[in-house]
């Protein structure tokens, strides 16, 4: 049974997706600061606000795994640093909440993969096919986009750690 936290991570709205030794996450939320903040005050609510999710969830323990998808540039370089930035703070602040739990990172290929469309698709088509494939896990029509991707990002996280136990048993 393994517990994980999926993130999309952004400053502007992260989606988290919760999978409690179930394909299907247990739980999903969209963290969204005030538009108007500055980066840091964006990121500190949502750390803050991340730590009383969990709580309000019933969340006492680390999960065994968090994870992230990949920064890469795509067509605007600018949006790959932005997410690195996000990226490091959040791994950073689950660093310091839970010391000892493991971090996958997930690619946007591997993310698109998991719901079965090519890694070349477009973020439109992306974006369709993670709503699609969240509404069939069960998230409710009203689901954020940040919500969708994070569920997609975590069905890729327990296929990639369901594939190790596999060649770890394989030897």
């Amino acid at each position: 049974m393994i517990r994980l936290l999926a993130v999309d991570e952004s400053s502007t709205c992260t989606g988290l997706a919760y999978f409690d030794g179930s394909d299907r996450p247990a739980w999903t939320r969209a963290l969204t600061p005030a538009a108007g903040w500055p980066w840091l005050r964006r990121m500190v609510w949502i750390a803050q606000h991340l730590r009383e999710v969990l709580a309000l969830q019933g969340v006492t323990e680390a999960p065994d795994v968090v994870a992230m998808e990949d920064a890469v540039v795509g067509k605007f370089a600018s949006t790959a640093i932005s997410v690195a930035e996000c990226r490091g703070f959040l791994l950073a602040h689950f660093a310091s909440m839970w010391p000892d739990v493991r971090h996958v990172t997930i690619s946007p290929a591997k993310a698109r993969a998991a719901v079965g469309i090519s890694a070349f698709a477009g973020r439109a088509r992306s974006k369709d096919r993670y709503r699609q494939v969240a509404m069939y896990l069960g998230l409710p029509p009203t689901a954020s986009e940040d919500e969708c991707d994070a569920a997609c990002v975590g069905l890729a996280a327990l296929a990639k750690l369901r594939l190790e136990r596999w060649e770890a048993k394989a030897g």
